[in-house]
């Protein structure tokens, strides 16, 4: 076994995955028809560093709550626009037994059904995971209250951790600056 080792030289040695912070500059650096590229290295990255178990502890920025508490906000997530419900149930569940813990949807996407069982099906405590979700915009109070309640009955939860207007105007226009 020595002489083997010794005629094949020494193992070669895989260099570590790139830092979270290398992407960004690596995708700016390319030209626009390879973006796709950048998000295909993004991905094996965070495949990576999930088979090594390095996704615990990712970083967070601290946002003010409803509540005036502050909220640790992970920066990784998994965004679920152009999947439908069954489909972002089952990159919910994938992405959470990576170890995400951030996931966006929003009601425009019509996958909050599906965002919401693979929520529940993750075992995880509703404190361990962040949701972002969206509402459409050009509402009046009545009507935006009633999007926000929507969005939690079809995700099946109390509250979501961070609610966005999703488009400052109606798609029909209304709210735009034109239409003011």
């Amino acid at each position: 076994k020595a002489r083997r080792h010794e005629a094949s030289g020494p193992r070669p040695v895989r260099a570590p995955p790139p830092s979270a912070t290398a992407v960004p500059s690596l995708a700016a650096a390319m030209p626009a028809r390879m973006a796709w590229h950048a998000s295909a290295m993004a991905v094996g990255l965070m495949l990576e560093l999930a088979s090594a178990g390095l996704l615990a502890g990712l970083p967070s920025v601290p946002i003010r709550g409803v509540d005036a508490a502050d909220l640790a906000m992970p920066l990784f997530g998994l965004g679920t626009w152009q999947y439908n419900s069954s489909v972002a149930r089952q990159a919910v569940e994938a992405a959470f037994r990576m170890g995400y813990r951030h996931v966006d949807t929003a009601q425009a996407y019509r996958n909050q059904a599906g965002v919401g069982d693979a929520l529940r099906e993750s075992g995880l405590a509703r404190d361990e995971y962040f949701v972002t979700s969206k509402i459409l915009g050009g509402l009046n109070a009545t009507a935006t209250k009633q999007a926000a309640d929507g969005c939690l009955e079809q995700l099946g939860l109390p509250y979501v951790d961070l609610m966005l207007i999703h488009f400052p105007a109606g798609g029909s226009g209304q709210g735009s600056p034109r239409a003011r």
